[in-house]
């Protein structure tokens, strides 16, 4: 993702349990050397940084733009205009983490399983956003037919 397009509290609790996890992993793992799960642990950790001083220095000139707990913008997006930002999210992302866990097997079996799961975390995360944002949308339109019922109630009984 575009590191600037985070929002402000995008990383907070998710992002501190990934890197846990990262780090305690390896101990649970059959695979020996921790190292490259470290590796990515650190890589994590700097993007993480970058992007929260990105987002940042964005707010600073252009105040908030986003909501707080935006996920970003992801870099795929742009390429893929047509397919739209939620499928980009939800459907090309966890299947590209999913295929390099699938490859990273072959090389290290802890953070291979450790991008499987989180691609499928992934996916599952923006299909569990996208049903809570349909239900909202549709109490909001509950609320609006239940706004007009009461005021033609009113309007008739005050008339």
């Amino acid at each position: 993702h575009l590191p600037s397009t985070f929002g402000s509290r995008y990383f907070g609790l998710q992002a501190a349990l990934a890197g846990l996890i990262m780090l305690f992993l390896p101990a649970l793992a059959s695979e020996p050397d921790p190292g490259p799960m470290w590796s990515f642990l650190t890589l994590f950790l700097v993007a993480c940084a970058i992007a929260r001083a990105s987002s940042f220095a964005k707010r600073l000139r252009h105040g908030d733009s986003e909501h707080s707990y935006y996920t970003g913008r992801p870099a795929f997006a742009g390429l893929l205009r047509r397919i739209g930002e939620e499928r980009v999210k939800g459907v090309i992302e966890p299947i590209i983490a999913m295929l390099a866990g699938t490859v990273m097997l072959e090389f290290n079996s802890t953070l291979g399983g450790y991008w499987l799961a989180a691609g499928l975390a992934l996916a599952i995360t923006v299909q569990m956003q996208l049903f809570r944002d349909r239900r909202r949308a549709m109490d909001m339109r509950d609320a609006y037919f239940d706004q007009q019922r009461v005021a033609r109630r009113w309007r008739d009984q005050l008339q």
